[in-house]
This record gives C-alpha cells, structure tokens and sequence, in this order.
C-alpha cells in the first residue's frame, strides 16, 4: 500500500470512529435522559446502523423500522401462544432470521434479536415494553442518520483529485516502461506487468472511495470520480490482456519498434484533459504506413504483423475508453 491511499484509509477510518464515538455516547445519554430501560441499547443500534454512505444509512434505517414492527407482532403471537418465553424466542428468531435472510435484510438481524431478549425478558408484552424498545430504535437511527450527514466533501474531492494525479504518474511510468521494454533488451524493464498490477491494486480504494462519495452527496449528481476511476480500471484490464502479445513481439524488432513509437506517443498525450484525438490520428498514419508495405513472406512475419495489429487495436480501445469518458463527463 503506497503512501497516499494508506493516508486514505487512516483518514477515512478515523472519521469513521469519530462518529461511531460520537453517535453512540449521544443515543446513549438521550436514551438515558428519557430515562428507557436498556439505554445502552440504543448506542448500539446507532453503531450497527452507522454506515459509509448516506443513502446506505438512509435504507438501513428504514429497514430497521419495517422489521421491528414484524418482531413486534411475531412476538406477540408467540407469547399468546405459550407461556415459556424461551421457547417463543427460539420459534420467534428462527422466523425472523429466514425473513431477512430471505430478503437479504441481515443487516438488520443484531439489532432485533436484542430486542426480542429483552421483550421476553418479561412476563409478557406490554405496550410499556414496546414503546420502551421502539424509542430505542427511533434515538439510534435518528442519531446514526444525523451523524452520517456531517461528511467532509471538500477534503473527499481532494483525496480523490490527488487520487487522479497519483494514478496518470503512474500510467505514464508503465507506458515509458513498456516503451523501453519494447524498444531495448534491458531486462530492469521485466518487472513492468508487476507494476500493471500494483496500479490495479492502487485504483480499487479510490473506486471504493469514488462511489462513497457519489453516495454521500445524493441528490446531488456527481458520477465523475466513479466514471473515471472504473474507466482507468478498464484501461488497466487492456493492459493486463496486452501482456504475453507484447512478450513475444520483442523477438520481431519491426514490429516492435512500431508498437513503441505508438506507446511514447500515449505517454506524451496522457495527462491531457482534451479528447485523444493526437493519439488516434497518430495511430491511423502508423496503419496506412502499414499497409504501403510488403505483405509478409513467411509464416513468422505474418504472425508478427498480426500480432502488432492486435495490440494497436487493443491499444485505440484503450484511447477510446478515455474519449468515451472525456465526451460523457466534465473534466
């Protein structure tokens, strides 16, 4: 992990824990200021229903509030039924955890099991007890829902534009990489495509971090990070399939050589924020220059000639992924 997403990371855990902190002292003073049974409870539910994104938080809560209402009655009926509160609770949580599960609402299961152990805690279900257990509920998702809102999005933008710069630094280094290693039989160059994976390694917590920054700015529309981020990840995958074509090249230095100038060319152009039409003029005088020369002769020629006009394909959908998002979003 490099320097700038272990800063990510650190940074985006401890605000984390700084609302986890805070949410859950706060549920738990409210709930005991009302003076609630089982006040620690509500810190709880504000921890269990703190989530990274907004929206996220948002669905969580109410799914809370729909499945407690159904533990509510599910225990009710079962406490009519027999007088042994552990044998309701038993049948009671074996229906409720099919329920969720069957509606892949676990997320919610902690939280209801809590209060089913404290509703058959006693004799039997009073409205007493209900309200008890559903003030609880209400002061755990109101705070987890106010805490969630207080987001740093100017010092998210930040780490996600610096996240922007980070990564071309390191596209542009792998195509100077890859030019030498075309170019020159320089074997410290060898070690290109373990760098090709560390960049897909390095791009997955900005996406991660893209997409909870779209999350938390809801109803504001803003796909830009997520667009781009998915797109230099597309561009990493092309990248990864050029692999063993680009191996055996170097063993055909026309061909190679070709293939290099192509590659310095996307380098100088990288980092430009206008449409790459350079690059794929460049890569259109490089094919009819092609096609002025000699038909191959022999078996290898031909296979070497395909092969580089395998990877200058590869190589414009990489340009056009770049055009696609450049047409379709703001830079």
């Amino acid at each position: 992990m490099n320097k700038i997403t272990s800063r990510i990371k650190i940074g985006s855990v401890g605000f984390y824990a700084a609302k986890i902190g805070i949410g859950t002292t706060l549920a738990i003073f409210i709930a005991m200021f009302m003076k609630l049974e089982y006040a620690s409870s509500a810190g709880i539910i504000t921890l269990l229903s703190i989530v990274p994104t907004k929206m996220d938080t948002w669905r969580l809560c109410l799914d809370r509030i729909i499945t407690f209402i159904a533990t509510v009655f599910l225990a009710w009926i079962a406490l009519f039924i027999t007088d042994y509160n552990w044998i309701a609770f038993g049948i009671v949580l074996t229906i409720v955890t099919f329920g969720l599960a069957i509606n892949n609402l676990q997320a919610t299961l902690s939280v209801n099991a809590v209060f089913l152990t404290h509703m058959m805690s006693a004799k039997q279900l009073t409205w007493q007890s209900i309200w008890n257990e559903f003030w609880l509920l209400i002061i755990g998702i109101v705070i987890a829902i106010i805490i969630n809102h207080v987001q740093d999005f100017s010092a998210q933008k930040k780490r996600l534009d610096a996240g922007i710069l980070d990564v071309e630094i390191e596209f542009k280094r792998i195509f100077a990489k890859l030019k030498n290693y075309l170019s020159s039989e320089d074997t410290d160059e060898m070690h290109v495509w373990d760098d090709v994976i560390a960049l897909e390694e390095k791009l997955t917590p900005y996406q991660t971090m893209a997409h909870q920054y779209q999350q938390n700015r809801l109803p504001v529309k803003d796909d830009f990070y997520v667009n781009y981020f998915e797109m230099r990840l597309q561009q990493v995958n092309i990248l990864h399939n050029l692999h063993y074509e680009i191996k055996k090249l170097r063993k055909n230095p026309h061909e190679a050589q070709i293939v290099a100038d192509y590659l310095e060319t996307i380098h100088t152009y990288f980092s430009d924020r206008e449409e790459p039409k350079i690059q794929l003029e460049k890569l259109g005088q490089y094919l009819q220059q092609l096609e002025k020369e000699e038909l191959p002769k022999t078996h290898d020629e031909f296979a070497a000639r395909a092969r580089m006009y395998h990877i200058l394909m590869d190589l414009e959908d990489f340009i056009i992924l770049k055009k696609r998002f450049i047409k379709n979003n703001r830079i």
